[in-house]
This record gives C-alpha cells, structure tokens and sequence, in this order.
C-alpha cells in the first residue's frame, strides 16, 4: 500500500483503516508462516516532487500504518510488478524463480491496478496467483 495513492484526488479513505487492518492481518500470517514479503512501487522517472509518485516526493513508500520487514522491494514503471528492479537492478521474475516460489499473493489499494493488472503477466508466466 503506496503512501503516494494517498495524494491522488481520487483517493478516498473511507475504507481505508479496515482495508489496512485486512492487509495487516495478512503481513503478519505470512511472516509468521516464513512465507516472502515484496514490496512493489510504483516510480515515476521524474525528479518533480509535486508528483507522489516520483522519489522525490518521499511518497514512494508504504503507508506509514503497515508494519513490515520486506524481504525485498522492486520498484516499478509500468503496471507489471514483473518488470519491477531493485535498487541492484534485479527484476522479480528471476528473483521469485530463485528462491522456489511459484504461488503469489497479491494485494493492493487499487484494485484495477495492483492486482488485476499485476496477476496477468505473473500467470503468463507460470506463476499461480491470488488476489
């Protein structure tokens, strides 16, 4: 959960902290299960800190309400995660494939973004996924 959807005008928090007790719920089943944690921003190639999504901004981050030790975070330019890198220039694909995992959970603020977008390539690629 980007803190940059936050800035956004079409941003509306109503469900906002039951979405993040969900969200927070599901981090802490997971650590618990040693099951990986990945983060993926979204990062716009801009320097313009007006934009929530450029680094600039300082709201290229999770939202401050989650609690999280992310085993790695992939930074993105496109919808796909997949293409997402890590500050070593590492792409998920080959970072998921490294450490055996073959099954994602998917979440995120914006439905139609983070995960309807997100699981399409995952599963062209041979990964099974849940939203």
């Amino acid at each position: 959960m980007q803190e940059s959807f936050r800035r956004r005008p079409y941003f509306r928090d109503a469900e906002l902290p039951r979405f993040l007790r969900n969200v927070q719920s599901l981090i802490n089943r997971c650590q618990a299960r040693d099951i990986a944690l990945v983060q993926v921003f979204h990062q716009e190639p801009t320097g313009d800190a007006s934009n929530p999504f450029s680094a600039s901004s300082g709201c290229v981050r999770a939202m401050p309400e989650l609690s999280l030790r992310a085993d790695a975070v992939f930074y993105k330019q496109v919808h796909s995660a997949m293409f997402g890198r890590t500050d070593a220039g590492v792409t998920l694909e080959p970072w998921l494939r490294e450490r055996g995992i073959g099954e994602l959970l998917i979440t995120g603020i914006r439905t139609e973004q983070c995960c309807e977008t997100r699981p399409g390539t995952p599963r062209t690629w041979d990964f099974g996924c849940a939203t």
